[in-house]
């Protein structure tokens, strides 16, 4: 344990004031960091504190970004986290121990403030920072963004999940509480991040094995019991609640959904306590309307909510495989999983509210009322709108007709195998 020393990074508070440098006190928690275990502690003195942050998950920078000189190292990182929690006497950290706990804390309370780098994501490196205020241990997560996109999708992340947690009765988004930024001494390099909740027990989940094999396995990492294998109904159920959530924040009336999501980014994350299937959402990089300027007449809400369905069933199926190799695509049984989720998701908007009573039996007759062909026409022309990388593309390419007899298949057994979730 230790107090952090100088130079400090400049930061703005999660509150929005400037705030000048702190050289700590004694009424201050001590930090002390790790890379994601309690066996893997990194000092001040070590080598990898001087070490650069890797900018991408396989661990090596990106083209385009600066070069080592002018990256970011793991002492800077975690400086800036630290120094960003204790502005203002902690003020941010206390104020989301004491929306969890329900009573006033000071920064006197917190202890000792541990520090976790988890990962090197795709666009966030998350830290887990735990706490522990009399006899309860808390965590919560920083997700911090070096890179520029990152920094872009980190502004759109936390206002989307703030929206989407104010305007919608459920909770499959985490809380997020506060934003800061650091600039690095010296550099105009700046880290921009968030404190939100940690979803304890939740993990990534990712297509494995060979590219080339005929099933899709999925597994889930796991650091503490190690990496697991998913049954096959664990694997449904997965693909069945994300289906599920995304089509719970479907807006009918705006036609606004959650875009730029990805099974390869780590986006959802799975509990499988007693082998029960629980999934969160953790990212919302984009959160807009598939149409804009449209009129919200029954055909027209119909059409748009086919166009979503489309995309969704495409989109659920693709993943890198271990998270970071070759695009893949789970199994075609997949289709009826998400096509389950898909009606699950209505069911839930019907619940509370949101959609008309009737909305998901009007939608299934008008699917089995279009005629195979043209909806493999629509399934294409959805295809071929994809924004993806090359390889997606040509993977999509060679799955969409099985797909399209997948769908068709699901959709014929609507009517008996149509059982939607009233959670």
């Amino acid at each position: 344990m230790r107090t952090i020393a100088n130079p400090h990074p400049t930061r703005t508070g999660f509150w929005g004031q400037p705030e000048p440098p702190s050289h700590g006190d004694a009424g201050n928690p001590r930090g002390s960091y790790f890379l994601a275990s309690d066996d893997r502690p990194v000092a001040e003195n070590s080598p990898r504190w001087r070490m650069p942050l890797p900018l991408s998950p396989a661990g090596s920078v990106k083209s385009g970004e600066p070069a080592a000189g002018a990256a970011v190292t793991y002492g800077d990182y975690f400086t800036a986290v630290h120094r960003i929690l204790e502005g203002d006497r902690f003020a941010a950290l206390t104020g989301a121990v004491r929306k969890c706990l329900g009573k006033s804390v000071t920064a006197a309370d917190l202890g000792t403030v541990r520090i976790y780098l988890e990962k090197h994501g795709q666009f966030y490196h998350p830290a887990r920072v735990a706490v522990a205020v009399a006899n309860t241990r808390l965590a919560f997560v920083v997700n911090v963004a070096v890179t520029k996109i990152g920094r872009s999708y980190l502004r759109e992340d936390f206002g989307n999940i703030r929206l989407l947690n104010d305007r919608f009765p459920y909770r499959f988004l985490p809380q997020v509480y506060c934003t800061g930024e650091a600039t690095l001494p010296g550099r105009s390099r700046r880290l921009e991040m968030f404190l939100g909740e940690w979803l304890d027990g939740y993990h990534e989940f990712h297509l494995s094995g060979e590219p080339a094999g005929t099933n899709s396995r999925l597994v889930v990492w796991d650091p503490v019991k190690g990496a697991h294998l998913l049954s096959k109904q664990q694997r449904v159920d997965i693909y069945r609640q994300i289906a599920l959530i995304l089509t719970a924040y479907y807006d009918l009336e705006t036609f606004e959904q959650i875009f730029s999501w990805h099974n390869a980014a780590g986006d959802f994350i799975v509990k499988t306590d007693g082998g029960q299937i629980d999934l969160r959402l953790i990212t919302v990089r984009k959160y807009a309307p598939l149409f804009a300027d449209v009129s919200g007449d029954v055909d027209t809400t119909l059409q748009a909510l086919l166009i979503f369905w489309l995309n969704l069933s495409i989109r659920i199926r693709l993943d890198r495989f271990d998270g970071v190799g070759e695009f893949g695509c789970a199994d075609d049984d997949m289709v009826d999983a998400a096509l389950n989720g898909f009606f699950d998701g209505l069911a839930l908007q019907v619940r509370f509210g949101r959609i008309p009573k009737e909305l998901p039996d009007l939608f299934a007759g008008y699917l089995k009322a279009l005629a195979p062909d043209d909806r493999d026409t629509l399934l294409e022309g959805v295809a071929g709108r994809l924004k993806c990388h090359p390889s997606e593309k040509a993977l999509i390419r060679k799955h969409l007709k099985r797909h399209g007899e997948k769908m068709t298949q699901a959709i014929d057994r609507l009517p008996q195998e149509l059982i939607v979730s009233t959670r």
